[in-house]
């Protein structure tokens, strides 16, 4: 049954739910058994080599590696001939790129700070429910359907 479509009285009768008592403990059990806590499901966190590795692997950095590469290549080329090498340009490539990867990296790390702080914030939330006849105050998590 999908509960958004229907109406409160038939919601709570397929629950068999008494409208004015609300949920008995022995319920409140039976239906976080069968429905499962009322928590998010955390993701593991990504390690730092994780996130380097996806940060070299974005198409801008890429297009630089590739470059970084055939700027490199025809730079050696020109060494082993005995011509004048410019080595600048590759150490100048390579530092955009470690610019950016790191950039990446620590802005990721923060955005990952951020959201495991407002987890915890959300943690703290109180709601009203009505169990055994009585209004109580009980945390977010030990809400359950019904």
């Amino acid at each position: 049954m999908t509960y958004y479509d229907c109406s409160i009285d038939e919601a709570l009768k397929s629950l068999k739910i008494d409208k004015d008592k609300g949920l008995t403990l022995k319920k409140i059990y039976a239906n976080k058994k069968m429905y499962g806590e009322n928590k998010l499901t955390k993701k593991k966190q990504k390690t730092i080599v994780k996130r380097l590795i996806e940060a070299l692997f974005e198409p801008m950095m890429i297009i630089l590696l590739v470059a970084f590469c055939i700027t490199l290549g025809v730079n050696i080329g020109k060494f082993l001939r005995g011509s004048e090498a410019e080595f600048y340009e590759c150490l100048g490539i390579f530092l955009a790129i470690s610019i950016s990867v790191t950039l990446t990296v620590v802005m990721e790390g923060k955005s990952q700070k951020a959201f495991s702080a407002l987890e915890n914030l959300s943690q703290s939330v109180f709601v009203r429910a009505l169990r055994d006849g009585k209004t109580c105050i009980i945390k977010r998590e030990d809400v359950v359907v019904g």
